[in-house]
């Protein structure tokens, strides 16, 4: 009954999305822009649904703590199908994850995923002139504000002593995912998504 409740979501939440996104295109009347509209949503629902597969398989470290490389198909929704996309991949795969989690729904996490997104948009934005260094720059900026976002919440959660605790396993994560994102993200994006991009 669960995983129809989540289809549900997910089917409502892709037809409004296209509703307003094909009656914005029928003004232009360009069959260009609905071809590549459904294109980029098809690649954002599977980036959405590998990511939010990819948060409920993580490494728990504590019970609060987890390693997971769920930004990663949130970077490039992003990086492939534009800011909006990537946006809306990261809000979409939160709330399937929250659907499967132990944990209550806690919209400071959301926020959390939508930064990835907008990260992967912004790299977007440099299409072939992305550099290896300003996606370290990106991945470490979206990991503080995550970390302390997170950390805050868990402050009002928890109290001060186990976010004292979990502070220096978050810093842990942080410091083991910066080169693996940072190089997972340059290395598809050389390979793959600039070849995606020019279909």
């Amino acid at each position: 009954m669960k995983y129809l409740y989540i289809i549900g979501v997910l089917l409502i939440f892709i037809g409004l999305y296209l509703f307003v996104k094909i009656k914005s295109i029928k003004k232009d009347k360009s069959l260009i822009d609905v071809k590549t509209s459904i294109r980029n949503i098809s690649i954002s629902a599977v980036l959405m649904a590998l990511a939010a597969i990819l948060k409920v398989y993580s490494i728990m470290i504590t019970d609060q703590m987890r390693i997971s490389l769920f930004a990663l198909p949130l970077i490039l929704a992003g990086l492939t199908c534009g800011i909006e996309y990537g946006i809306l991949a990261g809000l979409g795969a939160d709330l399937v994850y929250s659907m499967f989690s132990a944990f209550p729904f806690n919209i400071a996490y959301t926020f959390s995923a939508l930064f990835w997104g907008f990260l992967g948009g912004l790299f977007k934005l440099k299409k072939d002139n992305l550099k290896w260094y300003e996606i370290v720059i990106g991945i470490i900026v979206v990991l503080l504000i995550e970390t302390h976002i997170n950390l805050l919440s868990n402050l009002i959660l928890y109290g001060k002593g186990t976010t004292l605790v979990l502070m220096f396993y978050k810093y842990v994560v942080v410091l083991i995912k910066i080169p693996v994102l940072s190089f997972l993200v340059w290395f598809l994006n050389e390979r793959v998504i600039k070849k995606v991009n020019k279909l």
